[in-house]
């Protein structure tokens, strides 16, 4: 009799487990969708609002420091000089310039920032800043996002984009005529980029009209 009661006791318990571990299923499908729908959501209203940017042809060619859309190679680089001069940017070991985010007081939040810079028909268009940790504190790359975000709602207010999925890298946005500034947090790093939005669309299509013409080329070879 024992032995039936301890067998319908441990059954009782193990269909309890399995139906918590459905549920559990259940809820982060649940939380996935919301998600996925959110960041649908957020992808509309921005490209909505990009477009409307875009077409206004309000031009805002300031972005890090004293570098514009615009700048040639040549005024790049005397830039750099400048600014190395000024105590602004500074060169590490490996002859790299960079440049020190301060978030607050404490030496241990701060962060250090390694420029590219993408040109187009001799016209920088694109300056990314390549952030990482120097301290222990922002070993995980969600805190050092998060201080970047903070620091520049400051100037920029709340962003016209949000990308909340955890499962992809965490991502915000901000536009404002042709200039786009984008955060996005990596596993080793986060990506801050100045971008002219209305350059890189006419890149793109060039190239999408250039692969469609390869492609076409391709079909009619065969």
């Amino acid at each position: 009799m024992l032995k039936k009661v301890a067998i319908l006791f441990f059954s009782l318990v193990l269909l309890l487990m399995l139906g918590c571990n459905k549920f559990n299923d259940w809820q982060a499908k649940q939380k996935e969708k919301e998600i996925k729908k959110n960041n649908k959501e957020w992808e509309d209203i921005y490209s909505k609002k990009l477009k409307k940017e875009i077409n206004s042809e309000k031009k805002n060619n300031d972005t890090f420091l004293i570098f514009k859309f615009g700048d040639s190679n040549s005024e790049v680089l005397k830039k750099f000089k400048q600014l190395e001069k000024e105590g602004k940017v500074k060169v590490d070991e490996n002859k790299s310039l960079y440049y020190e985010f301060v978030f607050d007081e404490y030496e241990f939040k701060n962060a250090v920032a390694y420029f590219n810079m993408q040109f187009s028909e001799g016209k920088l268009y694109k300056l990314t800043l390549i952030v990482e940790s120097q301290k222990p504190r922002n070993t995980y790359t969600i805190l050092l996002f998060h201080d970047l975000s903070d620091l520049y709602r400051k100037k920029y207010g709340d962003p016209d984009y949000y990308n909340t999925d955890a499962l992809k890298n965490y991502e915000i946005r901000w536009i404002d005529g042709n200039q786009e500034i984008k955060i996005v947090q990596r596993i080793n790093d986060v990506v801050v980029t100045y971008i002219d939005k209305t350059i890189e669309i006419k890149l793109e299509t060039e190239n999408q009209n250039k692969l469609e013409n390869e492609i076409k080329s391709t079909v009619d070879d065969i």
